[in-house]
Protein backbone atom coordinates (compact mmCIF):
# COMPACT_ATOMS: atom_id res chain seq x y z
CA UNK A 1 0.00 0.00 0.00
CA UNK A 2 1.26 3.50 -0.81
CA UNK A 3 1.30 6.66 1.18
CA UNK A 4 -1.54 8.71 -0.26
CA UNK A 5 -0.51 12.11 -1.62
CA UNK A 6 -3.44 14.53 -1.35
CA UNK A 7 -3.84 16.94 -4.28
CA UNK A 8 -5.94 20.03 -4.87
CA UNK A 9 -5.90 20.94 -8.58
CA UNK A 10 -7.44 24.17 -9.87
CA UNK A 11 -8.25 25.18 -13.44
CA UNK A 12 -9.14 28.79 -14.20
CA UNK A 13 -10.20 30.57 -17.39
CA UNK A 14 -13.30 31.17 -19.49
CA UNK A 15 -16.20 29.02 -18.33
CA UNK A 16 -16.48 26.86 -21.46
CA UNK A 17 -12.69 26.44 -21.67
CA UNK A 18 -12.58 25.15 -18.09
CA UNK A 19 -15.46 22.74 -18.70
CA UNK A 20 -13.92 21.50 -21.97
CA UNK A 21 -10.56 20.84 -20.32
CA UNK A 22 -12.00 18.94 -17.36
CA UNK A 23 -14.25 16.91 -19.67
CA UNK A 24 -11.24 15.95 -21.78
CA UNK A 25 -9.63 14.47 -18.64
CA UNK A 26 -12.50 12.02 -18.15
CA UNK A 27 -11.61 8.87 -20.06
CA UNK A 28 -12.79 5.39 -19.21
CA UNK A 29 -10.25 2.98 -17.83
CA UNK A 30 -8.91 0.28 -20.12
CA UNK A 31 -11.68 -1.94 -21.46
CA UNK A 32 -14.54 -0.02 -19.83
CA UNK A 33 -17.41 1.72 -21.60
CA UNK A 34 -17.23 5.48 -22.16
CA UNK A 35 -20.24 7.79 -21.73
CA UNK A 36 -20.92 10.71 -24.08
CA UNK A 37 -19.06 14.01 -23.88
CA UNK A 38 -22.40 15.78 -23.43
CA UNK A 39 -23.23 13.73 -20.32
CA UNK A 40 -19.73 14.32 -18.94
CA UNK A 41 -20.08 18.11 -19.30
CA UNK A 42 -23.55 18.06 -17.75
CA UNK A 43 -22.19 16.09 -14.79
CA UNK A 44 -19.40 18.64 -14.30
CA UNK A 45 -21.94 21.48 -14.16
CA UNK A 46 -24.54 19.70 -12.03
CA UNK A 47 -24.23 19.50 -8.27
CA UNK A 48 -26.37 16.38 -7.91
CA UNK A 49 -24.85 12.92 -7.69
CA UNK A 50 -26.02 10.54 -10.42
CA UNK A 51 -24.57 7.83 -12.66
CA UNK A 52 -22.86 10.37 -14.92
CA UNK A 53 -21.30 12.20 -11.97
CA UNK A 54 -20.15 8.85 -10.58
CA UNK A 55 -18.50 8.07 -13.93
CA UNK A 56 -16.73 11.45 -13.97
CA UNK A 57 -15.40 11.03 -10.43
CA UNK A 58 -14.19 7.48 -11.07
CA UNK A 59 -12.59 8.25 -14.45
CA UNK A 60 -11.07 11.73 -14.08
CA UNK A 61 -7.31 11.44 -14.60
CA UNK A 62 -4.94 14.19 -15.70
CA UNK A 63 -2.23 11.63 -16.32
CA UNK A 64 -4.20 9.46 -18.75
CA UNK A 65 -5.34 12.59 -20.59
CA UNK A 66 -1.85 14.04 -21.00
CA UNK A 67 -0.07 10.76 -21.77
CA UNK A 68 -2.25 7.66 -22.14
CA UNK A 69 -0.77 4.35 -21.06
CA UNK A 70 -0.28 1.93 -23.98
CA UNK A 71 -3.01 -0.73 -24.04
CA UNK A 72 -0.44 -3.52 -24.18
CA UNK A 73 0.85 -2.64 -20.72
CA UNK A 74 -2.44 -2.85 -18.84
CA UNK A 75 -2.18 -6.57 -18.20
CA UNK A 76 -0.76 -7.59 -14.82
CA UNK A 77 2.78 -8.90 -14.98
CA UNK A 78 3.30 -12.29 -13.35
CA UNK A 79 5.83 -11.99 -10.52
CA UNK A 80 9.13 -13.57 -11.53
CA UNK A 81 8.23 -13.77 -15.22
CA UNK A 82 10.89 -13.03 -17.80
CA UNK A 83 10.98 -9.49 -19.17
CA UNK A 84 9.28 -8.87 -22.50
CA UNK A 85 12.10 -7.24 -24.47
CA UNK A 86 9.82 -6.33 -27.37
CA UNK A 87 7.65 -4.20 -25.07
CA UNK A 88 10.70 -2.68 -23.39
CA UNK A 89 12.12 -1.70 -26.77
CA UNK A 90 8.77 -0.19 -27.79
CA UNK A 91 7.67 1.55 -24.58
CA UNK A 92 10.67 1.56 -22.25
CA UNK A 93 9.05 -0.96 -19.90
CA UNK A 94 7.01 -4.16 -20.17
CA UNK A 95 4.42 -3.54 -17.43
CA UNK A 96 2.01 -0.87 -16.27
CA UNK A 97 3.72 -0.28 -12.91
CA UNK A 98 7.15 0.63 -14.25
CA UNK A 99 5.71 2.59 -17.18
CA UNK A 100 3.47 4.71 -14.93
CA UNK A 101 6.24 5.50 -12.47
CA UNK A 102 8.72 6.27 -15.26
CA UNK A 103 6.31 8.46 -17.26
CA UNK A 104 3.82 9.92 -14.78
CA UNK A 105 5.91 9.92 -11.62
CA UNK A 106 3.19 8.00 -9.77
CA UNK A 107 1.83 4.51 -10.27
CA UNK A 108 -1.98 4.85 -10.42
CA UNK A 109 -2.77 8.32 -11.70
CA UNK A 110 -5.70 10.04 -9.94
CA UNK A 111 -8.09 8.29 -7.55
CA UNK A 112 -10.60 9.16 -4.79
CA UNK A 113 -11.64 12.23 -6.79
CA UNK A 114 -14.11 14.90 -5.70
CA UNK A 115 -14.99 18.38 -6.89
CA UNK A 116 -17.46 21.19 -6.26
CA UNK A 117 -19.35 23.30 -8.77
CA UNK A 118 -17.59 25.66 -11.15
CA UNK A 119 -17.85 29.25 -9.95
CA UNK A 120 -17.10 32.77 -11.15
CA UNK A 121 -14.16 34.56 -9.53
CA UNK A 122 -14.00 38.24 -8.59
CA UNK A 123 -12.07 39.05 -11.78
CA UNK A 124 -14.71 37.51 -14.06
CA UNK A 125 -12.92 34.23 -14.76
CA UNK A 126 -14.29 30.81 -13.86
CA UNK A 127 -12.63 28.25 -11.63
CA UNK A 128 -13.06 24.60 -10.77
CA UNK A 129 -11.16 22.84 -7.98
CA UNK A 130 -10.66 19.10 -8.03
CA UNK A 131 -9.37 17.01 -5.14
CA UNK A 132 -7.76 13.64 -5.77
CA UNK A 133 -5.11 11.31 -4.38
CA UNK A 134 -1.97 9.92 -6.00
CA UNK A 135 0.36 7.20 -4.76
CA UNK A 136 3.55 8.33 -2.96
CA UNK A 137 4.05 11.48 -5.06
CA UNK A 138 1.99 14.10 -6.94
CA UNK A 139 3.59 13.62 -10.36
CA UNK A 140 4.20 17.36 -10.36
CA UNK A 141 7.17 17.34 -12.77
CA UNK A 142 5.10 15.45 -15.35
CA UNK A 143 2.14 17.79 -14.91
CA UNK A 144 4.23 20.94 -15.22
CA UNK A 145 5.96 19.63 -18.34
CA UNK A 146 2.67 18.78 -20.03
CA UNK A 147 0.46 21.65 -18.86
CA UNK A 148 2.92 24.53 -19.34
CA UNK A 149 2.54 24.42 -23.13
CA UNK A 150 1.17 26.57 -25.94
CA UNK A 151 -2.06 24.56 -26.21
CA UNK A 152 -3.10 25.58 -22.69
CA UNK A 153 -2.02 29.24 -22.66
CA UNK A 154 -5.68 30.24 -22.33
CA UNK A 155 -5.93 28.46 -18.96
CA UNK A 156 -4.32 28.88 -15.55
CA UNK A 157 -3.42 25.86 -13.44
CA UNK A 158 -2.57 25.52 -9.79
CA UNK A 159 -1.69 22.37 -7.87
CA UNK A 160 -1.26 22.14 -4.12
CA UNK A 161 -0.19 18.75 -2.79
CA UNK A 162 0.59 17.25 0.59
CA UNK A 163 2.07 13.88 1.50
CA UNK A 164 1.68 13.66 5.29
CA UNK A 165 3.35 10.25 5.60
CA UNK A 166 6.71 11.52 4.34
CA UNK A 167 6.16 15.07 5.58
CA UNK A 168 6.38 17.15 2.41
CA UNK A 169 4.07 19.47 0.53
CA UNK A 170 4.30 21.90 -2.34
CA UNK A 171 2.57 23.81 -5.09
CA UNK A 172 2.99 25.13 -8.59
CA UNK A 173 1.31 27.81 -10.68
CA UNK A 174 1.08 27.80 -14.47
CA UNK A 175 0.03 30.95 -16.32
CA UNK A 176 0.28 31.94 -20.01
CA UNK A 177 1.79 28.56 -20.84
CA UNK A 178 4.67 28.87 -18.35
CA UNK A 179 5.45 27.73 -14.82
CA UNK A 180 5.57 30.96 -12.82
CA UNK A 181 6.14 29.39 -9.41
CA UNK A 182 7.12 25.96 -8.12
CA UNK A 183 7.89 25.10 -4.51
CA UNK A 184 8.24 21.81 -2.63
CA UNK A 185 9.36 21.71 0.99
CA UNK A 186 9.03 19.73 4.19
CA UNK A 187 6.08 20.77 6.33
CA UNK A 188 7.96 23.36 8.40
CA UNK A 189 9.90 25.03 5.59
CA UNK A 190 7.42 27.06 3.54
CA UNK A 191 8.64 30.68 3.51
CA UNK A 192 5.10 32.03 3.29
CA UNK A 193 1.54 30.89 3.68
CA UNK A 194 -0.32 29.31 0.79
CA UNK A 195 -2.91 32.10 0.95
CA UNK A 196 -0.17 34.70 0.31
CA UNK A 197 1.07 32.75 -2.69
CA UNK A 198 -2.45 32.30 -4.07
CA UNK A 199 -3.14 36.03 -3.84
CA UNK A 200 -0.43 36.73 -6.42
CA UNK A 201 -2.23 34.78 -9.13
Amino acid sequence: MPNHCENNFTVRGKKQDVIDFIASCVTSKHGEEQISEEKIKEAILEGTYNDAKKFVLENFCLFRKLKPMPDELYKDKVFGAEKDQALIDKYGSDNWYDWANDNWGTKWGCYDTSFDSIYETSDGEFELQINYNTAWAPGDDFLMENLAVEDYKHLKFHLYYEEPGMGFHGFFFIKDGSVVENNCETHNQFPESMSDALDRY
